[in-house]
């Protein structure tokens, strides 16, 4: 459906052609432009074992960048420890574009049964955080039990749900890992999302849920995607040409960008590709997941605080190693270059029994305007102007279309204001739908600075002079008495 052409697994490996072991992600699709070899995810955290007065550091992977491998295999923790074999129509890699949009039925109905997610009244919350929540039972994956019908999100999803609980699976089986402490006993759903709008089209959004099905608390947990990008064209791709860096022009974003420097005279410039966290954990004072809202604004959110990136001749990290890496909460400044690996690691986070870590990951291509030379003269590296544009449009529909709106939860089913236009250059006008007196309005970066201040208005509408802001996502509260509502504007121009 997209301009991305990419490979999805139900063992939580992104990108990868697993059968032939190649790299698949291409853009634009159709073409001989490769970005990604695979990708996937660590999660580390400490946990106890009995008589322990030290946690032992543990950290699983869905992909190893050294073997290509993932510890996690498709199916349920509940229907046991073992990798699932005889049931691979319920939890094969499911494509929405193979089911009916509005049944949830599968096109061809030998392949099994109906879409696996399912829209709940109590997810829609009225501003449209519905996502979907997952069936078990395959039997109840019908418009009988969900009048709202199946959860299909974008132009084409792509649903998953595997676990890490087969310990055969791991690096060095079970007699090397159920003693350190192994599995930690973690079920993912995953969703991907692309769309071919032109506005979308060269974006994947992926989105995890990632549940402590144990008994045990994890402590001091951290998550991190991590990619293994060559860039070039195929079958003979340069991976030795590849950089990355951290984009900390602007924080907000969250972003890792990743470029080669086939730049010669005359040759044809590869594009750019970004990596940027739409959302990341929320935690307490205590370091414990959230639970008091819905959704939690980036700003409240903890985002990256490690980024790394390596040589592959650096590979064969184990599990301290590992943990260390994701929790050194640094920001690694170097732009490296070769056969390049990333992490971008978001914590630290305590995960009680039963709790759900809810992350989501936007990949993003574009072209380069331009070539800014750097040193020495045979290198440069591109212009990131598109690339951020693009970030900033993709955080801005994720919170504003896709998920939940940003509008406060008890005022969202009233919506009593109005901000328009957005995105906006110059001038929004803010509006009350009922004439009811704006008080106050107050405008946020999504670091949670305020940035404009305006009270006693004592109007139904105002317009609110925004030459002066930067492009990027702003956070408008509105404030009438005791009414309080929240919006996503975007300055783009």
């Amino acid at each position: 459906m997209s301009n991305v052409e990419f490979y999805s697994s139900n063992y939580g490996i992104f990108g990868l052609d697993v059968r032939s072991n190649l790299g698949g992600t291409i853009w634009p699709r159709g073409s001989a432009d490769q970005y990604i070899f695979a990708g996937g995810f660590w999660f580390a955290a400490k946990k106890y074992l009995p008589d322990d007065s030290v946690p032992h550091k543990l950290v699983e992977i869905s992909y190893n960048p050294n073997s290509g491998s993932s510890w996690f295999v498709p199916g349920r923790i509940d229907d046991g420890d073992i990798a699932n074999q005889n049931d691979s129509n319920s939890y094969r890699t499911y494509f929405s574009s193979d089911f009916n949009k509005l049944s949830g039925i599968p096109n061809d109905l030998a392949d099994g049964p109906n879409w696996p997610l399912w829209i709940k009244p109590a997810d829609l919350l009225e501003t449209g955080l519905y996502l979907g929540c997952y069936e078990y039972d395959t039997l109840n994956r019908n418009r009988e039990n969900y009048p709202y019908g199946p959860a299909i999100i974008s132009d084409e999803d792509v649903f998953s749900t595997y676990k890490d609980t087969d310990l055969e699976w791991f690096d060095g089986g079970i007699e090397v890992r159920k003693p350190l402490g192994y599995p930690l006993r973690l079920q993912v759903e995953q969703r991907i999302y692309s769309w071919g709008n032109d506005s979308l089209k060269d974006v994947v959004i992926i989105y995890y849920n990632i549940i402590n099905k144990s008994e045990d608390t994890l402590f001091d947990c951290w998550f991190s995607p991590i990619y293994d990008f060559d860039i070039g064209k195929i079958p003979a791709v340069n991976a030795s040409n590849d950089h990355s860096k951290y984009y900390n022009d602007d924080r907000t974003l969250n972003m890792a960008i990743c470029w080669d420097d086939t730049l010669n005279v005359g040759e044809i410039v590869n594009g750019i590709m970004g990596f940027s966290y739409l959302m990341t954990p929320a935690v307490d004072s205590n370091n414990y997941l959230r639970k008091d809202k819905n959704l939690y604004l980036p700003s409240e959110q903890l985002g990256i605080r490690t980024f790394k990136n390596w040589r592959i001749e650096e590979d064969g990290y184990e599990d301290e190693d590992r943990y260390n890496i994701l929790s050194k909460n640094n920001i690694d400044s170097a732009e490296g270059k070769g056969d390049m690996r990333i992490i971008f690691s978001t914590g630290p986070f305590n995960m009680l029994p039963g709790d759900t870590l809810r992350v989501a990951l936007s990949i993003m291509f574009a072209t380069p305007d331009s070539l800014i030379p750097i040193i020495p003269m045979n290198e440069s590296k591109p212009d990131f102007t598109k690339i951020v544009e693009l970030a900033r449009y993709t955080q801005n529909y994720f919170y504003n279309d896709l998920v939940l709106k940003i509008e406060d939860e008890k005022k969202a089913v009233n919506n009593e204001y109005m901000l328009y236009p957005n995105p906006a250059t110059d001038m929004i006008n803010i509006s009350s739908n009922n004439s009811m007196n704006i008080d106050r309005i107050e405008l946020f970066n999504l670091l949670g600075e305020r940035i404009i201040e305006k009270h006693d208005i004592y109007s139904s509408q105002f317009n609110l002079n925004t030459r002066q802001l930067q492009n990027g996502t702003y956070l408008v509260q509105i404030k009438s008495g005791n009414n309080i509502e929240s919006k996503l504007l975007q300055i783009a121009r």
